[in-house]
């Protein structure tokens, strides 16, 4: 009898009983993995990939073909493994339906991360709000290098004036593990009001997403600031 014997059904009861809560980043990794490898002992291999990746979102953010260079990753079990966070980004989608209300900064991070998690460069969006600060619109305007994406201020006008609206947030991410804005970030940041105030739409917030972590430039009075 092997160490692992009836393992897989303790994982298995232990998430019907409490979800995901306490679980380690090897050990949610082995419950995907039992039901893609059904005969082999995924332990080791669940340890091998957080070893080779980083984390558990380093596993689900690699590349497929960057998981089947593990041991008995097959492309299928890649795939398995690729679709978690799509399908999360898809089920908060669907549980929101067509009318997502983006009044809080927490509502905003809790809208953007499962958007922003699968992210290899920088990208740069803006959320465009109707008056009871619905969601009415998600324009994805630039994607840059790993470390940066760059911003055409008269590009990005026409675009948020195509869609009616009046108030706009700003939000992009970090690759690092940092959410604090750079001085560019906030030169950025500044020019851009100064332009959309000439056009009547006022910008709420300019939200950083790293992770599960966020910065919020409106909550951290960094609105406007001389550099």
């Amino acid at each position: 009898m092997g160490i692992h014997d009836g393992h897989r059904e303790k994982l298995r009861d232990s998430f019907i009983a409490v979800g995901l809560e306490g679980k380690t980043d090897h050990q949610i990794l082995e419950l995907i993995l039992t039901y893609a490898l059904p005969r082999i002992d995924v332990n080791p291999i669940a340890h091998t990939l957080i070893d080779e990746f980083g984390s558990l979102s380093g596993v689900l953010d690699a590349d497929i073909t960057q998981l089947t260079k593990i041991k008995y990753i097959s492309k299928n079990v890649a795939i398995l493994i690729k679709l978690f966070p799509s399908v999360a980004s898809k089920y908060y989608q669907s549980k929101h339906g067509k009318r997502v209300r983006l009044s809080t900064v927490e509502a905003i991070k809790n809208y953007m991360i499962p958007q922003l998690t699968n992210e290899k460069n920088e990208v740069f969006c803006v959320l465009c709000l109707d008056t009871h600060l619905n969601l009415m619109n998600t324009i994805k305007h630039s994607v840059g290098s790993p470390s940066k994406a760059s911003i055409d201020i008269r590009s990005l006008a026409n675009q948020v004036l195509n869609t009616g609206t009046d108030r706009i947030v700003l939000v992009h991410n970090h690759l690092s593990n940092s959410v604090e804005p750079s001085v560019s970030d906030v030169d950025a940041t500044n020019k851009i009001i100064k332009a959309f105030e000439m056009l009547n739409v006022s910008v709420l917030d300019h939200i950083i997403i790293s992770g599960d972590k966020y910065f919020s430039f409106f909550a951290n009075k960094q609105m406007l600031q001389e550099q």
